[in-house]
């Protein structure tokens, strides 16, 4: 282990809270009461984020739920930001594309009815 690897061990983990939107259907991050994102990955969206401000990749990121007392996903910010959403590929992000294929079907194959 490096000097620049044990100091960042050392350091507290980013924590990142989150609470639901109005709509439950993504979620609001918030890092010391300022809104990181609202996002249905909240958490590789925070961590992404971050890093873009110049937070070590190396550090630890915690998401949080409001009022709970353990922390939900934990992960090191450059892993957890290097991990693919569903529809996501390394050059292009999933916002309106088809989710990715699941065993090699694509999810936007039409559905046939049962007969």
């Amino acid at each position: 282990m490096t000097a620049a690897s044990t100091v960042t061990a050392q350091l507290a983990p980013v924590r990142i809270s989150i609470t639901t939107t109005a709509s439950g259907r993504k979620w609001r991050a918030s890092l010391d009461g300022k809104t990181l994102c609202v996002s249905a990955s909240p958490l590789i969206k925070s961590a992404r984020i971050l890093i873009a401000k110049g937070v070590d990749p190396n550090r630890t990121i915690e998401m949080w739920r409001e009022h709970a007392d353990a922390w939900s996903l934990r992960g090191q910010l450059g892993e957890v930001a290097a991990s693919l959403v569903d529809g996501e590929t390394a050059t292009l992000p999933a916002k309106n594309r088809a989710p990715v294929d699941f065993l090699g079907m694509a999810a936007t194959a039409p559905v046939r009815a049962a007969q």
